[in-house]
């Protein structure tokens, strides 16, 4: 039931909308993933196994499978489940394999749940959980400072590499740009600070990724206005940033929003936006989804995995840029489990 007369509209509106795009889907003879996937798990409860693909090319039946391996099972719904349990009661004596990282659960817009991750045994009987503590990617300061974001939430990881890397808190209110940088960059106060970061970066032969929380810059970066209004606003940056680095080096320096980078990595992450606003990022129109289950502390701790996310990426350097009276508060956190060094401006060259 809705909580407020402003919820029970909302979700008039949306039944309508669906109801529409149904008939819309059925009018032009398409189907959407999720239209495609619940046939199937039809399919499938009728007793149908069989499949081809590929024109006919391959054919197999779903009875036979000896394995069943599901990736990225923190990201595992409702449908997946039932698609699941369609195959294992068709293939009675298939293996099943699940591998995840509760750590890096970022996905529940799109319909995952992470109760099937933490109550396995609940849905799959009999099954044995092994954890993989081991990180492979990432040098030993980073993974303490993940370690300390995520505190009291599971099993610690272990640093595989014994070399300690790079993580600074890059303040801006300590940045004093100069003269030739307040001319160039004149009313912008983020693209001359992140240019001499990522020309450190590159000057240790570090590629660098910009990571951003939303396709948007949450500084004030051009005398125009803000970024985050104009809607290929990463893309843009990225150009501006560019256009002042020697054309060898252009395209050393990549940019994305932290949810498209997940399941990647870079020799040097520069984090754009560990601030209050960005991390956590909660709309207001967050209320209009409690009816799903939605409440303030499960989209807290879904935006403090993203910023796990974001620290995880970096092969070596973790560069965190914010300033010190809008500090996000997972920077607090990680601050409050390790000691991170501050970014020594003046020591950075301009580019």
């Amino acid at each position: 039931m809705p909580f407020t007369s402003a919820e029970a509209a909302f979700l008039q509106v949306g039944r309508s909308v669906h109801h529409r795009y149904r008939e819309r889907l059925a009018e032009t003879n398409q189907e959407d993933f999720d239209g495609l996937m619940w046939r199937a798990i039809g399919m499938l409860r009728s007793g149908s196994t069989r499949f081809a693909r590929s024109g006919g090319r391959e054919r197999g039946d779903l009875s036979k499978l000896r394995f069943l391996l599901v990736d990225e099972f923190q990201d595992f719904s409702q449908m997946f489940f039932e698609m699941v349990s369609g195959i294992r009661a068709a293939a009675i004596d298939a293996e099943l394999f699940c591998v995840g990282d509760d750590w890096q659960a970022i996905n529940s817009f799109a319909g995952s749940d992470l109760r099937y991750f933490l109550s396995f045994n609940d849905y799959f009987a009999e099954g044995t959980s092994r954890e993989i503590r081991t990180n492979y990617r990432s040098p030993a300061k980073v993974v303490a400072a993940g370690n300390s974001l995520m505190k009291g939430r599971g099993s610690s990881a272990s640093a595989r590499r014994s070399d300690p890397g790079v993580v600074w808190v890059c303040d801006l209110e300590q940045f004093a740009p100069t003269a030739i940088e307040l001319d160039r960059h004149r009313g912008d106060e983020l693209t001359p600070a992140v240019l001499r970061l990522i020309q450190h970066c590159l000057s240790v032969e570090q590629d660098v990724v910009l990571l951003s929380r939303r396709n948007g810059i949450p500084w004030y970066v051009t005398n125009s206005g803000e970024y985050d209004r104009i809607p290929d606003a990463l893309e843009r940056f990225l150009a501006q940033v560019r256009a002042y680095l020697p054309e060898e080096d252009r395209k050393r320096v990549s940019i994305s929003t932290t949810h498209s980078y997940k399941g990647l990595e870079q020799a040097a992450v520069i984090l754009l936006d560990a601030i209050e606003g960005s991390y956590p990022l909660i709309h207001p129109s967050w209320v209009f989804l409690r009816v799903f289950g939605d409440t303030l502390d499960k989209l807290e701790e879904e935006e403090r995995r993203l910023f796990y996310v974001a620290v995880t990426r970096a092969a070596h350097s973790l560069l965190l840029v914010t300033e010190e009276l809008r500090r996000s508060p997972y920077l607090r956190a990680i601050q409050q489990g390790c000691t991170l060094e501050r970014a020594r401006w003046a020591e950075l060259p301009p580019a």
